[in-house]
């Protein structure tokens, strides 16, 4: 039997344990957790059965009404079976290319465990990875979910309700990815990761002078354990672009815009003398380069770098072929 991760909020998470694994027969085994009960099943899908008030009386359904039997014949199976139990059946369909039944759990929930074909690969869920233990690790692994995302493989890992439940007693980044504010570029897109997976810092050129910016990369690396801090700036970067008229033009930004362009004036001032159809591609690397310097000098940061406990890059992200670069 296949199930898509699924989270349900139950009364009594120990009586729909037993429903759900004793009474509908799904292959898994239970592990208590302070939440309630998560039920891990064959394949890595997951169920999760969270305590307190169920808020509605139909089931959230993820892929294919939440569960999917490997064949018609299993799908008739477990209907003989929850018959033999005295489950009432609400609806029964029996067709050539589809076999299911839906019933009512404890909490008047709508389950429906149906049989369709269709390739395992839509239901198959993304592998558990275990955490990075160093900073290579963590930019491998990032770097190994920017592939994915190249080449459309991605997983989408780590954002169903079973790992919203999880983060929601507590959260582990293991990477701080300071980045720009733009709209193309969304970390745990570009990264193929999770809730709880990236500290994300934004702000319109990738920049770090406000103490507010520091400080929380600061928090993420001292109170999470996070081992990576990524600089990852793109191309195109329309903050790069207006410093660059601030410098080249002598123009002067509206309202508080000036505040972002200014700590990228250094950058552009440090390869001037590029030629003027490459300057804007050299600022923005020559920005990234500055701000990954500016932060290894931040004694509490520099420390953890020094100790081994963190690893600071820099990065430049392609807005046309979503690959990110070494800088």
């Amino acid at each position: 039997m296949l199930i898509t991760h699924l989270g349900l909020t139950v009364r009594d998470p120990d009586r729909s344990r037993r429903f759900y694994l004793d009474v509908l027969g799904l292959d898994g085994s239970a592990y208590p957790e302070p939440w309630g009960f998560r039920v891990d099943l064959r394949d890595g899908f997951m169920l999760a059965l969270i305590r307190g008030e169920p808020a509605g009386a139909e089931l959230v359904r993820a892929v294919h009404f939440g569960a999917a039997l490997s064949s018609a014949g299993a799908a008739r199976e477990l209907r003989d079976r929850l018959r033999g139990h005295g489950v009432p059946e609400i609806e029964w369909e029996d067709a050539d290319d589809y076999v299911g039944v839906k019933v009512s759990d404890p909490d008047g929930y709508v389950v429906e465990l149906a049989y369709e074909p269709r390739s395992r690969l839509a239901f198959a869920a993304a592998p558990n990875v275990p955490s990075p233990k160093n900073g290579d690790e963590a930019l491998a692994r990032l770097l190994a979910g920017n592939k994915r995302f190249v080449q459309g493989k991605t997983q989408s890992p780590r954002r169903d309700s079973v790992r919203r439940t999880e983060v929601a007693q507590g959260q582990k980044p293991f990477a701080i990815i300071l980045t720009c504010s733009d709209s193309r570029l969304a970390p745990e897109v570009v990264f193929d990761e999770g809730l709880g997976d990236l500290f994300v810092v934004r702000v319109a050129g990738n920049t770090a002078p406000d103490p507010m910016l520091i400080g929380s990369m600061e928090y993420s690396a001292l109170t999470f354990g996070s081992i990576l801090l990524m600089v990852l700036g793109h191309d195109r970067c329309g903050a790069v672009e207006a410093a660059l008229d601030v410098v080249t033009k002598g123009s002067v930004p509206p309202g508080e815009i000036g505040a972002a362009t200014a700590p990228i004036v250094p950058a552009i001032q440090a390869v001037q003398g590029r030629p003027a159809d490459q300057l804007l591609d050299a600022a923005i690397q020559e920005n990234v380069r500055q701000t990954v310097q500016r932060l290894g000098q931040v004694p509490t940061l520099a420390e953890l770098v020094q100790g081994g406990k963190l690893k600071i890059v820099g990065y430049e992200y392609d807005l046309h072929t979503g690959k990110v670069t070494a800088i």
